[in-house]
């Protein structure tokens, strides 16, 4: 691959928008490859969502009735590989690129008003929104060669102080490359909806579901009914699979939630 990129955003604006996923063109680069020390890079994208509203408000002309808004977002993000040399967090040490990302969302306003009161003719009006300022979401990301996700992350205020950080508490959950002998394991389909059916060549006596952080969602040893394991209340994301066999083997599969 010779990036990774967002291919978008999720907003709460209140009552008006809830919890939407705002697709941006063209997406933006969070990381471009290969990634190397004093690199910087940007990129800018655009999406919008509009909503009902319904309403009569006056902008200073008189009443004006307004059948729905538009909210249109630029996103605009800057990178840079500021830093290096080797992190260690629980048993794990790794050398590492310290990766500081400034993005920015501005956005403006539009509602589609009627042109003459009782005319059925509507036009797409911008409205002022100079008190609603850009909002800046300023991180920093450790990445790890070997490691697809940063080991180590912060949000900044704009002053640079941390804000919150998150590690990862458990690395070996990218999954482990097996050249030596053919899978025991094999899962399909992955992705997965709703279930997922697992071949093993020895029994199962457990599953581990954890996710990216670490953390244990569940564990599944009556419920495995016919090598199959229903996950359709599971949260959609990435997960690993840890199955414990028969003859005390562990195997790790990494599987895709949507």
């Amino acid at each position: 691959a010779s990036n990774v990129e967002v291919l978008g955003l999720s907003i709460d604006l209140d009552t008006f928008i809830t919890n939407s996923v705002i697709k941006v063109n063209p997406p933006i680069i969070f990381l471009e490859f290969p990634l190397e020390y004093s690199d910087t890079y940007s990129s800018t994208g655009t999406g919008s969502v509009t909503f009902p509203f319904q309403d009569t408000i006056d902008l200073g002309l008189g009443p004006i009735y307004v059948d729905s808004v538009r909210v249109e977002f630029t996103v605009t993000q800057t990178d840079s590989v500021n830093g290096y040399g080797t992190l260690t967090i629980d048993s794990t040490t790794a050398d590492v690129l310290r990766l500081e990302s400034y993005q920015i969302i501005s956005l403006d306003l539009f509602t589609r008003i009627e042109l003459v009161p009782g005319s059925g003719i509507f036009i797409w009006a911008p409205v002022p929104i100079s008190i609603i300022p850009d909002i800046q979401i300023r991180s920093v990301n450790y990445w790890g060669k070997r490691f697809d996700y940063p080991l180590l992350s912060f949000e900044l205020d704009s002053a640079g102080n941390v804000l919150s950080n998150t590690y990862q508490l458990n690395p070996q959950i990218v999954g482990i490359a097996d050249f030596g002998r053919d899978p025991q394991i094999k899962i399909f389909p992955n992705p997965v909806r709703e279930h997922i059916r697992i071949e093993s060549s020895v029994p199962i006596e457990e599953i581990r579901i954890i996710d990216l952080l670490g953390n244990e969602v569940q564990v599944l040893e009556n419920e495995i009914a016919e090598n199959a394991l229903q996950l359709g209340e599971l949260t959609p994301g990435v997960y690993l699979l840890e199955i414990k066999l028969a003859d005390g083997t562990v195997e790790q599969k990494r599987i895709v939630k949507h």
